[in-house]
């Protein structure tokens, strides 16, 4: 079954607490966190007024003012295989 109704992106700035402050009109949700936040002026408008911005990893390359979660490769760990491997399956019969 397909799915025929889509998503929308709503971006929202928000105080600390969690107090909604503004909220944009929705695009439709395709469109990237960042590409919407700069169409709003979100970010020319932070930067401008250097607000410090908490977002998630979807605004990496924002500005300056915007940060974001960042993982260093050394610092993902690795999943580590289990000391025993299973074996593999005999063939299946196909008749």
């Amino acid at each position: 079954m397909k799915h025929r109704k889509h998503g929308m992106n709503v971006q929202v700035i928000a105080r600390p607490d969690g107090t909604p402050l503004w909220f944009s009109r929705a695009t439709p949700g395709r469109t990237h966190d960042l590409t919407a936040a700069r169409a709003h002026g979100i970010v020319q408008a932070c930067l401008t007024r250097q607000i410090l911005v908490l977002a998630d990893r979807a605004y990496q390359g924002a500005d300056a003012t915007v940060r974001t979660p960042y993982y260093l490769p050394s610092q993902r760990t690795a999943r580590a295989l289990p000391a025993v491997q299973p074996r593999p399956r005999p063939p299946q019969d196909t008749r």
